[in-house]
């Protein structure tokens, strides 16, 4: 059976995006270069090696149309033996749409059915074992990390960075739910009791939450810039938003010149919006 690869992604210098901010240093974390593109690979993974030993051997996932996690999934499924199929509640609209809809289907019920918003608990401990593989790659604290993420990825960030006894402040972006897609009601108190549950698999004290900022405006001009400043690829509904808010906070003086900073590339494709 082929493995889904995971290894360690590299870190490296944004000298020309610091240089535009006006930082003295700015890293960037690059997840994507992960087997499948972003992130979601880490624990993508687990789940479907979890469900495969469990005797699945088919799977419908349910989710947006234009989602980073449903076509990660679907190729993770794959690479285990495990047949998915998609039950959309969006429209198929973006980059990510048109490689879903290249995936054969199968007739019939399905052996398990799995929304995107579930066994976030593997997607959190995923993310808490990346932040101790970047706490082995760097040679002094990081004091901010930017990345994309609603939830999980960004709670375990925080877990990571309490188990590593560091002070590092993570700053999460978000775009607005699509419409008819899935909104997740009392979400507030939901990522508390991730986060709870987090802390208690961990064996930790979360002291400093994520900085959860949404993200309304476009972030296709930030893509453009980050691209010719950098040679770096964002996409403009996940990555590039993360980015928009490193910038705006670098602009407004909310980081200091001489602070360690790190944006985490968690992924994606480009054509989404």
């Amino acid at each position: 059976m082929y493995n889904i690869s995971l290894y360690k992604t590299p870190i490296h210098e944004l000298s020309g995006v610091a240089q535009l901010l006006g930082l003295e240093r700015l890293l960037i974390k690059r997840d994507d270069l992960l087997d499948l593109y972003g992130t979601k690979t880490r624990h993508a993974h687990r789940i479907f090696s979890h469900l495969r030993q469990q005797g699945v051997r088919s799977v419908e996932l349910v989710g947006d149309g234009d989602s980073n996690c449903l076509r990660i999934y679907a190729m993770a499924a794959c690479r285990v033996g495990v047949q998915p199929r998609f039950r959309f509640l969006t429209p198929l609209r973006t980059g990510n749409a048109q490689i879903m809809m290249k995936f054969r289907t199968f007739d019939g019920p399905p052996d398990f059915v799995l929304h995107w918003y579930e066994m976030k608990n593997f997607a959190v401990d995923a993310c808490v074992e990346a932040f101790s593989e970047v706490v082995g790659q760097i040679d002094e604290p990081i004091e901010r990390i930017y990345l994309s993420s609603y939830d999980a990825t960004g709670i375990g960030m925080v877990v990571g960075v309490a188990k590593a006894k560091m002070d590092t402040k993570i700053i999460t972006a978000y775009a607005p739910p699509p419409v008819g897609g899935i909104v997740i009601d009392d979400s507030d108190n939901d990522i508390a009791s991730m986060l709870d549950e987090a802390c208690k698999r961990h064996g930790v004290v979360v002291s400093q939450p994520p900085d959860r900022r949404l993200v309304v405006d476009s972030c296709e001009a930030v893509v453009e810039e980050i691209l010719n400043v950098s040679g770096v690829l964002l996409d403009p509904k996940y990555t590039g938003r993360a980015m928009y808010v490193l910038m705006q906070d670098a602009q407004e003086g909310k980081i200091r010149s001489d602070e360690r900073v790190l944006f985490w590339h968690t992924g994606g494709i480009f054509l989404n919006v």
